[in-house]
C-alpha cells in the first residue's frame, strides 16, 4: 500500500467511526495499519470503500460482488475514472454525511469469463487478445 492511500485509509477509519459507524478491512489491511478491527465484518458491511486508484476499485469488485456490497471509491492513486471522490481532506470529511443522507448506486455489469477451466471476474469489459504476437499482413 503506498503511504498516501495508508494515511487516508487512517483518516477515512477515523472520520468514520468519529461519526459512530463500525469499520472493517479485506485481506489483513488492518495488521498493516495497525488498526483494530472492533468486531466488524466485511459481510455486514452496507458500503465497501476502496482508497487508491481503479485498479484497487476494481480488485476489490471481485469481494464486494458475491456479497452485494456497493463499492465507493476514493482515489489516491493516478487514473480514477471509476472512483467518486479524491483523497482531499475536504472530501473525506463528506464520508458520514454521505453515508447518513443515503447514496445511489450506480449498477455496473459483472462478468465472469472461463479461460482453460480459470474463471475470471471483470466489471464492464473483458479484453480477449492472443499471447503471442501478431502481425496482420
Amino acid at each position: 500500500m503506498r503511504d498516501h492511500a495508508r494515511q487516508t485509509a487512517i483518516e477515512v477509519t477515523r472520520t468514520l467511526r468519529g461519526a459512530g459507524f463500525d469499520v472493517a478491512f479485506c485481506d489483513g489491511q488492518e495488521r498493516a495499519l495497525g488498526i483494530s478491527t472492533e468486531g466488524a465484518s466485511v459481510e455486514s458491511a452496507i458500503l465497501l470503500v476502496t482508497i487508491g486508484g481503479d485498479g484497487t476499485l476494481l480488485r476489490a469488485a471481485r469481494i464486494a460482488a458475491p456479497l452485494s456490497i456497493p463499492l465507493f471509491g476514493i482515489n489516491t492513486g493516478r487514473l480514477g475514472f471509476l472512483t467518486e471522490i479524491d483523497g482531499s481532506a475536504q472530501e473525506l470529511a463528506r464520508l458520514p454525511q454521505i453515508l447518513r443522507d443515503g447514496f445511489t448506486i450506480d449498477r455496473r455489469i459483472a462478468l465472469v469469463a472461463a479461460v482453460h477451466g480459470q474463471l475470471h471476474f471483470a466489471l464492464n469489459d473483458i479484453v480477449v487478445r492472443r499471447t503471442t504476437p501478431h502481425m496482420m499482413p
